[in-house]
């Protein structure tokens, strides 16, 4: 959520619904996928990133009425996601291999880099503070 009106809510088939009333009507917006969608992180009214199954990313900076697929490498089911601003964030998941990881771009996604954790547990959300400070959180209390 951007704000208390504002709002943008993904889903099954790479569904993507935008509110900008608080929720009393939404706008179905075409994310370009039918792959099922986890979560979604906006920075601003304009710049955000969903993720989704087989390492999904998408980013929009025009507040979703076009969102361009990113490359996360990865072909892990993403269930978190969240951004400091325009530039900085992360994203979590669910990995193919028994290593779990972090996935982090310092360039809007442009590229984005696996971090290791000492879990080998779903992680299934992510949320920084600042750009040294974050919890991730995941199966079975991890």
């Amino acid at each position: 959520m951007v704000s208390m009106l504002v709002g943008t809510a993904v889903g099954a088939q790479g569904t993507i619904y935008r509110t900008t009333d608080g929720g009393v009507t939404w706008t179905f917006q075409q994310s370009g996928t039918t792959l099922p969608l986890q979560d979604v992180d906006f920075v601003d009214a304009n710049t955000g990133t969903a993720v989704g199954v087989f390492g999904t990313i998408l980013r929009t900076t025009n507040g979703g009425t076009t969102w361009t697929p990113q490359t996360s490498n990865q072909n892990a089911t993403l269930y978190g996601v969240d951004f400091l601003d325009a530039d900085l964030g992360y994203a979590v998941g669910q990995p193919q291999s028994r290593d779990n990881f972090v996935l982090k771009t310092t360039d809007g996604g442009a590229t984005w880099t696996r971090q290791l954790t000492p879990t080998t547990l779903f992680l299934y959300s992510v949320s920084f503070v600042d750009a040294n400070n974050g919890w991730a959180v995941g199966q079975s209390g991890t």
